[in-house]
């Protein structure tokens, strides 16, 4: 009876834990940049059904993951309350970028500002479009 008692509880713990899991695809429509010294963006609509889509899920040790197009890498946790999530995005040279889910309005906003030495060459992009949880 014990041995069944134990079986029941472990697998509440694993699917408590996997219920936890959660996931959002997140489609661009638009995509601004700027590369230089001077601030002049020039912005192209994106095919939302465009193969270049991000999936974010945290994971139930409250990590995040990031998956674009099956390159997967971990995601920094900043801030989340009923109106935002935002997150922390991977930069491979000199800057920071960012990704800030818009829980009332399924948007998100993706920025990144950052210098590359090997190019000596500043740039700028912001990225929005619309988020789904996936099932």
């Amino acid at each position: 009876m014990r041995v069944f008692k134990g079986l029941i509880i472990l697998t509440f713990i694993f699917s408590a834990g996997i219920s936890f899991a959660e996931s959002y695809r997140l489609v661009t429509d638009k995509h601004c940049k700027n590369r230089g010294v001077e601030l002049g963006f020039t912005c192209e609509n994106r095919n939302p059904l465009a193969p270049n889509a991000l999936t974010i899920t945290r994971l139930p040790a409250n990590e995040w993951i990031g998956d674009e197009r099956g390159n997967k890498f971990a995601l920094e946790f900043v801030k989340e309350d009923s109106n935002v999530l935002v997150l922390n995005y991977p930069v491979l040279y000199s800057g920071i970028a960012n990704v800030v889910l818009v829980k009332a309005t399924g948007s998100f906003y993706f920025t990144e500002i950052g210098y590359s030495p090997a190019l000596q060459e500043q740039s700028y992009d912001v990225e929005s479009g619309n988020f789904f949880l996936v099932e």
